[in-house]
């Protein structure tokens, strides 16, 4: 029996030879393949399933992964051209020019490419594959930033007095910002990607800020309390936000011990990127607070249950949970197989689903009554499925479950 390559993020056959593939006989469930043209023939006596995107690149490519800065400098030290492959972003910074971009024979990406308005038609004339877009940023930038940052004072020190500045990646500006000195470092600003402006403060960026068809401009009311990411609160956090205004970009989750008065007493009004878990009993005053009718709001009985990653229900948790339970999933949630199903339907009092449950095939038919949101995938699997990849994972011949491959 031959290796089995699986579960691979990203498998790089680049370098791959006729001896390094002579014992495969398997690949499957691989996100993004890239091989040369030479080795197309030892692929095909290969069996080959579930691949998400195959490239096929050229011989003298120079693979490279996550985000990639290509400047003057760069282009310069490049002795001959060379065809470019990335798994990730490419950004050309600004000051590069037409001459240096000859260093560049083709692009291969999976992925989004950055540049100047003035390079986009040569970069587009260089792509030979990409999944991905090309993005132009103003011609007059010399500064540009990539990944997510807050703009605040510190920031804007560090700068040069006019600058041009372009934000790549989600963003947001301090409402603690000093408008003196917002005007006095920024001549211009692009944001490419979200960005959130505190109401108060968007008068002084107005005739700074550049527009952008990839940017997406959120308005913090003024006076909330901007929070970044997801927030749980229960009946001794919620003091915390003093009769406040909430803005949250991520998920809020509100423990079942919050009553309609406590959320009275601490929350006035609720803004939210993302959705809200709450009591079924405090879903009214809680949509009340929130009036953006595009937030769901999702209530809930017994205990929650939010997976964003990986979580398995045993038998013993079923066993021993007193309350009846909800599941929110985002991620995977496996059943295990000795789980009994009408144990199962007593004690699961609904599920959304957002994400993966595996389940075998009767489990996987009670979990089908109990969903309320089915934005997701149920995989039911049979005994003899579950005993097929038990023996393939035990055995020797088998490359499995990594990020990222070279062979």
């Amino acid at each position: 029996m031959g290796k089995t390559i699986k579960n691979i993020n990203f498998l790089d056959l680049t370098g791959a030879t006729e001896d390094s593939l002579e014992e495969v006989s398997m690949i499957k469930n691989i996100n993004l393949l890239i091989f040369s043209k030479k080795i197309s023939k030892l692929l095909s006596k290969i069996s080959i399933k579930n691949i998400n995107t195959s490239l096929e690149v050229p011989e003298n490519i120079k693979l490279k992964k996550g985000i990639i800065e290509f400047d003057e400098s760069y282009g310069e030290g490049l002795q001959e051209p060379v065809h470019f492959g990335v798994k990730g972003t490419l950004i050309i910074k600004p000051g590069v020019t037409l001459d240096t971009m000859e260093k560049i024979s083709g692009i291969t990406i999976y992925g989004d490419i950055y540049c100047p308005n003035r390079l986009k038609g040569a970069i587009q004339n260089k792509i030979d594959n990409q999944i991905g877009d090309v993005v132009s940023y103003m011609d007059e930038a010399d500064e540009v930033v990539v990944n997510s940052l807050q703009l605040d004072d510190h920031f804007l020190k560090a700068l040069n007095t006019d600058s041009h500045l372009v934000i790549i990646g989600k963003s947001s500006v301090s409402n603690s910002i000093d408008p003196k000195l917002l005007q006095e470092r920024l001549k211009k600003i692009e944001f490419i990607d979200e960005v959130f402006i505190h109401e108060e403060i968007l008068d002084s960026m107005g005739d700074r800020l550049v527009k952008s068809a990839k940017s997406k401009m959120k308005v913090i009311p003024a006076g909330s309390i901007y929070i970044d990411d997801d927030l749980r609160i229960d009946s001794a956090t919620i003091k915390r936000f003093d009769k406040g205004k909430l803005y949250v970009t991520g998920t809020i989750q509100m423990e079942n011990d919050i009553t309609e008065e406590l959320l009275d007493e601490c929350i006035a009004e609720i803004y939210a990127e993302d959705r809200i878990l709450c009591s079924q009993e405090l879903m009214p005053r809680v949509m009340e607070k929130c009036k953006d009718p595009t937030v769901e709001v999702m209530g809930y009985k017994g205990k929650l249950i939010v997976v964003n990653g990986e979580y398995r229900l045993t038998q013993a948790e079923l066993k021993y949970t007193k309350e009846s339970l909800t599941f929110n999933i985002r991620g995977v949630l496996d059943i295990s197989e000795d789980v009994d199903p009408e144990d199962l339907f007593n004690k699961i009092e609904a599920v959304h689903l957002y994400g993966v449950i595996n389940a075998h095939e009767e489990q996987s038919g009670v979990i089908q009554t109990k969903l309320r949101t089915k934005k997701g995938v149920v995989s039911s699997s049979k005994e003899n499925d579950d005993q097929e990849y038990l023996e393939e994972d035990n055995d020797q011949n088998v490359i499995a479950n990594m990020n990222y491959l070279k062979l």
